[in-house]
């Protein structure tokens, strides 16, 4: 067995042990269906950094990845063989590998060597000293001949599948040359040669290396490399691929205009323009301190294109899928030129850019003319005119229901262009807004079938100048003509010749021929309606009957016409045969489903109405779909022409309906959505139900997710039309069985339909217990858009109302949720007091579960109060609990909370471990969430470890998952770790850039936790600066807030920097106060490293006081716990006492 395959055996039991296809896999790793094929067989082709990145979603550690010889520049210098990480630890021969590095392939000369080495004061034995230090590299890489010696200096071979510099090279020089004939490559290439990139080149190496010439020329590579990405980017309308490489640029080159600029217009395209325009004014800010100038050019330009709207390209990762919506073109279609020739009228005017805007043209006509069929028909005719996509949505303007909802439609149009769910805004402004700017510059035919108002139209149409969009309708919409400058076009029916080569095309020429004047009757019967016309051949097609015979029956059935869908009679009439043809349980099954809420209905929802067995209903189904009185839409779904729904509902009217049928649909969704849900969330507590039928069939995990999302709006119109019908308990029994659906898949505007018809159709029953379940939905949805001033809103009412009836469960549960949200809002002692109050209330119910996730949200809670000790005890107890019931999901929470407490004590190594072991499980459970949590603290123990290059690429991971799931806490938690990585590594205003970036998010969503983290963060980068005045300020106001707030956790780390500052100015006595009490706060809080840093300030402050033996004490004290902890700062501190 080779390597590869290996690893690829190791990657496929890792995948199944953990639960995710092959396909979930490539999507969180960001490759291909089939590249995981290719590495799981073993296929030696498939790049490392794909390799990489399967590895991490699967949790495999760097052992495991793919062997080889691999040398690293492009970040901290590293090198690995055979999948191992070589260590290379003096410093001499860390920094001659690098110049070697530098100019890999060619000969380095020895005078250039001793140079970088020693500077101006080489030793007489350098010479001897270069060779010694070759020879033991050359021993390291375990490759003789990889250093070759050569007249007056040495050469390192390399290629560009070892080293990382050259692979850039190779993958930015493919894209330069693809940038014209084959843009969407040489994007491809862009990315993968910008990912090579982990940090700044060497940036774990001292300025004697990093000073470099050449190190000066690669990153001007970098640069311009990133800036052509960026454009490239920018014109295909891609924006928002570039944030990340834009923005770790943007932090490593602070004063880089170009950089800021382009960063500024990617965040506009991808729906950042807040951020954007956030950026400018810290530019502008930072080059009048520190440079004394105001921004140039390319800033202001960028600037104005935002103010002025001009740069909003489509969201999303990625170019959005080309969406292809249209319904099957119309067989035999005939007739209907002139409308088809003002259409192509319309488009004319599109082409030749005369319209400033996007072009509206309207089909207005009477039921049954063929405005569907006209607009499907033409549209297919011109797709290729519209390469960026078709979108089509039925509004059921005229239907008995409702009609679709603007945000219903928008929620399905950002879908099929590639806006994840989470992403889809809630309030329909917004999500027109995002629809606009997905569309703007580009070519797509929008396609509004059957629209009721001009309202209902609006909202969905694009402002770009190449779309075109198509309404139909059966009301003339007065309001799109004068606002919009559509074109209305009349349909007519049609012309009696082209009524009859319809006819012919349907009943075939020959039996057309053999009753000439019966068809022209036939025509004139069905009043030249095309539907009509295809209902009666349809008929006839299945009938040994003569034309004339159906004729006769047609006209002898007067009495029904007066029963008119609106007033075409021979509409009526056309049905009234098709009807009477079928048995009497296929009549009964058409008028039932009339009542179907939903867009559409499959064989399974039908036997539920029936109360029939499934068979029986594919039958009685197909003989409707036979009659043409239902049609068949992909995925073994049917729907109706909304005439045949009317026609149905006008049926009930007439024949009386049956109100059990409904309750049995209603009952097939609750028992198949309640089955669905429970394989997919097993631990969520839903309202019981007292008479709900047995669970249906058990289903696999994805089959139960493929399922909620192909019923998702069926069941979405069963919730809202139950709570509007009177059948109130099926509104909010919906509601709570899909609850965990919509938050979890991020379906939130959906979500929050449904939750608010649970909602209302509560409070009209008076149902206490069903109004509070639906407000703590609500306010789980609204957490997860971060509204969380909302959310607090929700879950108190809920409270309120629990506590007012006697629900003790309930009460449970809302305060749970309140106290998550307390805590997001900086509030840990109200946090604690409310998870108190729950653990109280689930141990007297007996609720093991509520109890664990009590106790694990209690100490959460005590740790932010400064209690870590307190705050294991607890999590402890819940992972003992959590163990015992089974709960994947508790027990990675636990385990979290394990970790963040082991680090928080000092020991970062047991941290990491809670860290990758809870990371697999929230994988394995699809909570993205969860991992961007755990990619945070993971980065913080590998900060706290010395281990910067890997804290650094799982902080980029954080601030990527936090952006793409619109959690912005993970985003600030990543964006706090960056900066304290630069810090540690001597670069302190990149750190105040991510600092800065960190703050003003938090202030965005009140989260204080991140305020104080980012103003301890400033106050740390400007000591660095010099600026110790405002590093004061800034300590000061953040201890002012935590101590306002309740929150002690940051009280040790506070003191230590107030003691630095204080350092800084002089007043020693102040220092050493402040030092002193960290020291003695750490000690009694168990906080060991924080201790250890109150140690080595107490060691500066009395050194500089001139008491050296108890400044060589303090840091003697540092030492044991640096060096237990595997902390960098142990080095630091013996450099000191030597």
């Amino acid at each position: 067995m080779n390597d590869s395959t290996g690893f690829g055996e190791m990657l496929r039991a890792r995948r199944q042990r953990v639960g995710l296809t092959q396909a979930e896999l490539a999507r969180r790793a960001g490759v291909s269906v089939r590249t995981v094929r290719h590495v799981e067989r073993g296929d030696v082709s498939v790049r490392a950094d794909s390799s990489q990145r399967l590895a991490d979603v699967v949790g495999l550690g760097a052992a495991t990845r793919p062997p080889g010889f691999r040398l690293a520049v492009l970040g901290s210098l590293e090198v690995t063989r055979d999948g191992q990480r070589v260590p290379i630890r003096a410093a001499k021969h860390r920094a001659l590998l690098a110049v070697l590095a530098l100019g890999a392939n060619t000969v380095v000369r020895r005078e250039e060597i001793v140079d970088v080495l020693w500077g101006e004061s080489p030793p007489q034995s350098c010479a001897n000293l270069v060779h010694t230090y070759v020879s033991a590299l050359r021993r390291a890489l375990g490759s003789p001949g990889r250093i070759a010696s050569v007249q007056g200096g040495y050469r390192l071979l390399v290629d560009a599948t070892e080293f990382d510099l050259l692979r850039f090279d190779q993958l930015a020089a493919t894209a330069r040359s693809l940038e014209d004939e084959r843009p969407a490559e040489a994007m491809a290439a862009y990315a993968e040669a910008v990912r090579c990139w982990r940090a700044p080149l060497l940036a774990d190496l001292p300025d004697a290396v990093r000073g470099h010439p050449v190190t000066a020329v690669v990153t001007n590579r970098r640069v311009g490399t990133v800036l052509r990405y960026a454009d490239l980017a920018l014109r295909q309308q891609r924006g928002g691929e570039v944030v990340e490489q834009l923005t770790m640029l943007a932090n490593e080159e602070p004063l880089h205009e170009d950089v800021h600029a382009r960063l500024m217009l990617a965040l506009a395209a991808s729906g950042r323009q807040a951020a954007a325009l956030r950026l400018f004014g810290v530019l502008r800010r930072r080059l009048d301190e520190e440079l004394g100038v105001e921004p140039g050019r390319e800033i202001r330009a960028a600037y104005e294109r935002i103010i002025q709207g001009a740069e909003k390209p489509p969201e999303g990762a990625g170019r959005p899928p080309v969406p292809a919506q249209l319904l099957a073109d119309v067989g035999g279609f005939v007739g209907h030129a002139a409308a088809l020739g003002q259409l192509d009228s319309v488009l004319g005017e599109v082409s030749a850019g005369r319209r400033g805007t996007m072009a509206v043209a309207m089909i207005v006509g009477t039921p049954g003319v063929g405005k569907t069929s006209v607009a499907v028909h033409w549209a297919h005719r011109v797709r290729d005119r519209f390469p960026d996509g078709q979108l089509h949505v039925n509004l059921r303007g005229y239907a008995k229901a409702s009609p679709m909802r603007p945000i219903e439609a928008l929620a399905r149009f950002l879908a099929a262009l590639g806006v994840p769910p989470h992403r889809v805004p809630a309030e329909v402004d917004e999500a027109a807004g995002l629809f606009r700017s997905l569309l703007a510059d580009r070519r797509v035919l929008v396609l509004l079938d059957n629209a009721c108002t001009a309202e209902q139209v609006r909202p969905l149409l694009p402002g770009g100048a190449g779309n075109l969009v198509l309404v139909t309708s059966r009301d003339r919409l007065g309001g799109l003509v004068a606002t919009e400058g559509a074109r209305s076009i009349v349909l007519d029916v049609l012309e009696p010749a082209e009524s009859r080569s319809l006819l012919e095309d349907l009943l075939g020429a020959e039996r057309a021929e053999a009753e000439p004047e019966a068809v022209v009757e036939l025509a004139a019967a069905c009043a030249h309606l095309p539907l009509a016309l295809r209902i009666a051949g349809a008929n006839l097609a299945a009938s040994q009957g003569g034309v004339g015979e159906y004729v006769r029956a047609m006209r002898s059935n007067g009495r029904l016409r007066e029963l008119a869908i609106g007033d075409d009679t021979a509409v009526r009439a056309a049905f009234d045969l098709s009807y009477h043809r079928l048995g009497e349980r296929a009549r009964r099954l058409f008028r039932l489903l009339g009542s179907v809420p939903g867009p559409d209905f499959t064989i399974p929802a039908a036997a539920a109405l029936l109360g029939s067995d499934v068979a029986t209903a594919r039958s009685l189904v197909g003989a409707l779909a036979e009659a043409h009185l239902v049609q068949r839409v992909p995925g073994e779904r049917y729907q109706f022409h909304d005439l045949l729904r009317e026609y149905a509902v006008s049926l009930v009217d007439e024949h009386g309906g049956d109100p059990t049928a409904l309750d049995g649909l209603y009952q097939y969704y609750l028992r198949a959505a309640g089955s669905a849900a429970e394989t997919v969330y097993p631990t969520t507590a839903r309202i019981p139900a007292r008479d709900e039928p047995a669970r249906a069939v058990r289903l696999t995990e994805e089959e139960a997710i493929a399922w909620l999302d192909a019923e998702r709006p069926n069941l979405c119109a069963a919730a809202v039309s139950a709570a509007a019908n009177g059948r109130h308990r099926y509104a909010w029994l919906l509601a709570s069985t899909l609850r965990e659906y919509f938050r979890m898949r991020g379906f939130n505007s959906d979500g929050l339909a449904v939750g608010h018809a649970a909602l209302a159709a509560a409070r009209e029953k008076a149902d206490r217990a069903a109004e509070a379940a639906a407000y703590d939905m609500l306010g789980l949805l609204y957490y997860n858009l971060s509204d969380y001033r909302r959310s607090f809103e929700m879950h108190t009412d809920a409270l309120a109302l629990r506590r007012g009836s006697g629900d003790r469960f309930g009460e449970a549960a809302s305060l749970h949720c309140l106290g998550r949200v307390l805590s997001h809002f900086g509030r840990p002692a109200e946090q604690a007091r409310h998870h108190e109050s729950a653990l109280e209330l689930n141990r007297e119910l007996g609720d093991a579960r509520g109890e664990a996730e009590s106790l694990n949200y209690l100490g959460v809670a005590l740790l932010k109060v400064g209690d870590p000790r307190g705050a294991g005890r607890y999590a402890g107890r819940a992972l003992a609990l959590s163990g015992r019931i089974g709960d994947r999901e508790l027990q990675a929470k636990v385990l979290h909370n394990l970790g963040v407490i082991r680090r928080e004590t000092g020991t970062p190594a047991e941290a990491m471990n809670c860290f990758v072991e809870c990371g697999s499980l929230f994988t394995a459970l699809g909570d993205r969430h969860g991992e961007a949590g755990t990619a945070v603290c993971l980065a913080e123990a590998l900060c706290d470890a010395g281990r910067y290059a890997e804290a650094d690429e799982r902080a980029w991971f954080a601030v990527r998952l936090g952006q793409e799931l619109g959690e912005r806490r993970q985003e600030v938690g990543g964006r706090d770790v960056l900066g304290v990585v630069r810090l540690r590594t001597g670069r302190a205003r990149e750190a105040r850039a991510h600092f800065e970036e960190a703050l003003g998010l938090s202030r965005e969503v009140e989260f204080g936790y991140g305020l104080w983290t980012a103003e301890l963060g400033l106050s740390e980068a400007c000591r660095a600066d010099g600026r110790h005045a405002e590093a004061l300020e800034r300590v000061r106001r953040a201890v002012e807030d935590m101590h306002e707030a309740g929150a002690r956790l940051l009280d040790v780390r506070a003191d230590v920097e107030l003691a630095w500052c204080h350092t800084g100015f002089g007043d020693l006595e102040r220092a050493e106060e402040f030092a002193r009490r960290a020291e003695r706060d750490a000690h009694e809080r168990g906080q060991r490293l924080m201790g250890a840093r109150a140690s080595n300030v107490l060691g500066h402050v009395l050194a500089r006081k001139g008491e050296h033996a108890a400044a060589r004490a303090a840091w003697q004290a540092a030492l044991v716990i640096f060096a237990e902890a595997g902390a960098p700062e142990a080095d630091q501190v013996r450099n000191l006492l030597t």
